[in-house]
């Protein structure tokens, strides 16, 4: 069968399964659910946090939810997402039909391990006919897994139909469809895999200036980034600067003559001093900034020229049905390292596998709102020095569907530019615990991006090597990663609100190599005599060799 057929046979209680859903005075107006104006993905102009790497903070959530849209009341919505996709419909429906309609549970495991491929075999054709104005059941889809709305309850759909569709807060974490989408449209590069890509987009001029645009906004970054660390030290000396002015500009009125004040005292003739120096400083501070910002405009008269070659060669104008579509293979087994082998592995959305409250869910906001409180117990861990420069780098935050325990890190950053591209992350959006899926990644992300800067001494070096040594000495087995992020998990959890949970030599690596913020450890050090220790050897590194 090449489409969906309305001619299969179901039983009474498939039947109500795969009626429409609602009453008719519930239908909304599906020419406006589905026109021109319908939410979709962000356009080319408005993914700026695709490039942009240079905030210091995430953005403050407000509204984690919005008012519950209808997105599930089309009546077609099954039958939709079937049609047009080629034999997978018919033998995916059939398998469906069989699933729910089983009662042994034996023969359920057994169409349901049937209906896995066939699910993602149908993923992969719904994305290669994906766009921006695709229709929404098949954004749904691809997005939530949710092929079969009646198998969801009421609740389930009206928390789903709740979610904030579009990204408001310009920060890069992404649903799966939207990431598919910038594969597609070749605004980020695919994830990376043990096979080299072989796709090439239409030509090799194409893929010319693909390679120049990269670089080119690579090079605008850079000289962005160095602007900011200048204007973070210009503000710096400036503040000095009126310090010293303030100390200088206190006169005191002689005692010995009336009506006239003494002349500098020793310390004011000193901050004078301190002040011409501070006046050269911020001299080479606003002549380096000035060429930066030269080379910024050169930037930019090339970026546009180059953008404007691209988009009359069609880069970054349409969907690469290929590019997206090899992209699935890399989702899927991110899914699978995801779920784990113990996991429940169904693809497909049931109201069984997910809880109904909104905030156990990895949404867009949920997510950031938990990325802000950790960096804020870990200040460091989206800090990368890279050639004596350090700058904060978020990673691209994929969220995947499926019910995952844990996050992973799938790479720290692209092979081909380690200074300033986004790693790549990925969080289940149906886990058990969202905090310890968000963890579990960002664990995963210390560890690679500490084992990348130490290469071929990880077992020697930086916060790997402490940890493999300690690890080693204990003579402990399994893999050492997996015990650092659950190691790492108890410092975010437990230890930073002053509970005692790590091995002591544990717990000196991850406060010599990634320390809470200053604050924090001055609160703990009032807490218990162990942190009060640690605290101490900090004052002495200071003085002894500047920590």
């Amino acid at each position: 069968m090449s489409d969906f057929s309305d001619n299969n046979v179901l039983d009474s209680e498939l039947e109500s399964l795969l009626a429409p859903i609602g009453s008719t005075d519930d239908k909304p107006d599906f020419d406006d659910l589905f026109s021109d104006n319908k939410l979709s993905s962000p356009k080319a102009e408005e993914v700026s946090m695709l490039e942009d790497i240079t905030s210091e903070e995430f953005h403050a959530v407000i509204d984690f939810e919005c008012e519950p849209k209808p997105y599930f009341n089309n009546p077609n919505y099954y039958k939709f997402l079937l049609t047009g996709m080629g034999d997978i419909s018919d033998k995916l429906h059939k398998t469906l039909q069989s699933y729910l309609r089983a009662t042994d549970p034996k023969d359920k495991t057994v169409y349901r391990q049937r209906m896995i491929p066939l699910y993602w075999e149908l993923i992969r054709k719904q994305v290669e006919v994906l766009s921006e104005d695709s229709e929404m059941p098949r954004r749904l889809l691809i997005r939530y897994g949710a092929l079969l709305p009646n198998v969801i309850s009421a609740e389930q759909r009206k928390m789903l139909s709740s979610i904030i569709f579009e990204n408001r807060l310009d920060e890069p974490v992404h649903y799966v469809d939207e990431w598919f989408l910038f594969v597609g449209r070749g605004d980020v590069a695919p994830l990376a895999t043990d096979e080299e890509f072989t796709y090439r987009k239409k030509s090799k001029d194409v893929s010319a200036i693909k390679q120049q645009l990269t670089k080119a906004r690579g090079e605008k970054d850079s000289y962005i980034a160095a602007i900011r660390n200048l204007e973070i030290r210009q503000k710096s000396v400036e503040k000095s600067l009126m310090m010293k002015a303030q100390v200088v500009s206190r006169h005191e009125r002689s005692r010995v003559y009336t009506g006239v004040r003494d002349p500098y005292n020793q310390s004011q003739r000193a901050s004078l001093g301190e002040i011409l120096s501070h006046v050269k400083e911020l001299q080479n501070i606003d002549r380096e900034i000035k060429e930066r910002f030269d080379s910024l405009r050169r930037n930019g008269e090339k970026l546009k020229n180059l953008e404007q070659q691209a988009h009359s060669a069609g880069v970054g104008t349409s969907v690469d049905p290929r590019l997206a579509s090899k992209e699935v293979d890399s989702i899927r087994q991110m899914a699978k390292m995801s779920v784990g082998r113990q996991g429940n592995h169904m693809p497909m959305l049931m109201k069984q596998f997910f809880f109904s409250n909104i905030k156990a869910i990895a949404t867009r906001e949920n997510i950031i709102d938990l990325l802000r409180q950790f960096e804020n117990i870990d200040p460091g861990v989206f800090r990368r020095t890279f050639r004596q420069k350090t700058t904060r780098i978020v990673p691209h935050v994929i969220i995947l569907p499926c019910f995952g325990d844990r996050g992973l890190c799938w790479e720290p950053f692209e092979k081909t530019n380690k200074s300033t591209s986004r790693g790549r992350i990925g969080i289940p959006m149906f886990p058990k615990d969202l905090k310890v899926a968000v963890l579990t990644a960002l664990g995963d992300l210390r560890w690679q991006v500490a084992k990348e800067k130490a290469q071929h001494y990880w077992m020697q070096e930086g916060l790997t090597g402490h940890y493999y040594e300690w690890f080693d000495s204990k003579k402990l087995r399994g893999d050492v990663r997996l015990k650092f992020i659950q190691d790492y998990i108890l410092w975010m959890t437990k230890e930073s609100e002053g509970v005692q949970k790590l091995d002591k030599d544990v717990r000196g690596i991850f406060w010599r190599d990634m320390p809470f913020p200053l604050q924090l450890r001055e609160s703990l050090r009032k807490r218990g005599f162990v942190y009060n220790e640690l605290f101490k050897k900090d004052k002495n590194r200071e003085m002894s060799d500047g920590y």
